[in-house]
């Protein structure tokens, strides 16, 4: 009886980050996350003159470049 109004509520509520959050997370200059996002490797919605992007956005980016280290 929990359930959401909506079934797209949760996706709703869900964090977005900041080019600057995810150059913290990453240990990366924010530079080079604005760049990865041009380059199509990290995605992201832009919001004005600024970047945003999804928490599972960025672990996708994570799993992506943890599994083509391993294959090296």
């Amino acid at each position: 009886m929990n359930e959401p109004l909506f079934p797209q509520e949760d996706a709703l509520n869900e964090r977005t980050l900041t080019v600057d959050d995810a150059s913290s997370i990453l240990n990366l200059h924010p530079k080079t996350v604005c760049r990865y996002i041009r380059e199509g490797k990290i995605r992201a919605v832009r919001c004005g003159r600024n970047y945003r992007i999804r928490r599972q956005w960025l672990i996708d980016f994570l799993e992506a470049n943890q599994s083509s280290v391993e294959n090296q």
